[in-house]
C-alpha cells in the first residue's frame, strides 16, 4: 500500500481533520486512538488467555506418533 492509499482508507475522518485547526485536529487523533485502546486490549487479554491455556494443559500425548506394537 501506498502512502496515498493509507491516508485516503478514512477519508471522512481526515477531510474532518483538515477542514479544522490546527488543535481541532490534534483533538480528533487522540479521540481516534482513545477508540483504539479497548479493542487491542480485548484482543491482547484473548491472546493471552490462549497462550496461557495452552502453556499450562497438559501433555496428553495425542499429538505424538503411534509407535507399532513389539512382537512377542
Amino acid at each position: 500500500m501506498t502512502v496515498t492509499s493509507l491516508i485516503a482508507q478514512c477519508v471522512m475522518c481526515y477531510r474532518t481533520a483538515a477542514a479544522q485547526q490546527g488543535e481541532r485536529a490534534r483533538v480528533l487523533n487522540n479521540g481516534i486512538v482513545i477508540l483504539l485502546i479497548p479493542p487491542m486490549l480485548a484482543i491482547g487479554g484473548l491472546l493471552f488467555l490462549a497462550w496461557w491455556k495452552g502453556r499450562a494443559a497438559p501433555n496428553t500425548g495425542s499429538l505424538t506418533p503411534r509407535t507399532a506394537p513389539q512382537p512377542e
